[in-house]
């Protein structure tokens, strides 16, 4: 009986590992990996050394009529529209991409 819990636990362990390690995998799957730069060390034009682009020039800018939103009580199955409304108030085109909701 003892050795036969061991078991159970050992399992329960390894089962634990194995999905918070697919979840890590999984959540940083598009994260760009960058090599170490030695200090002082000049990096590409544009490019921090952590791999962060840094843009420079005009830039688009969003701003937001409302930048929070209450619900109130809502319902399983209900549906409550609102709508967001933000514009760009930069200088250049404000490009959107992979939009996801929860």
């Amino acid at each position: 009986m003892k050795g036969t819990v061991g078991r159970i636990v050992a399992l329960v362990v390894v089962v634990i590992i194995g999905v918070a390690a697919i979840y890590f995998v999984a959540s940083n799957a598009g994260n760009k990996v960058v090599p170490p730069v030695a200090e002082g060390e000049k990096v590409s034009s544009g490019e921090t050394a952590e791999g962060t682009v840094v843009a420079t020039g005009p830039q688009p800018q969003i701003q937001f009529e409302e930048m929070v939103y209450d619900w109130g009580t809502v319902y399983q199955n209900q549906k409550v529209p609102h709508v967001f409304k933000f514009k760009n108030v930069g200088e250049v085109d404000l490009v959107i991409e992979n939009v996801r909701s929860s």
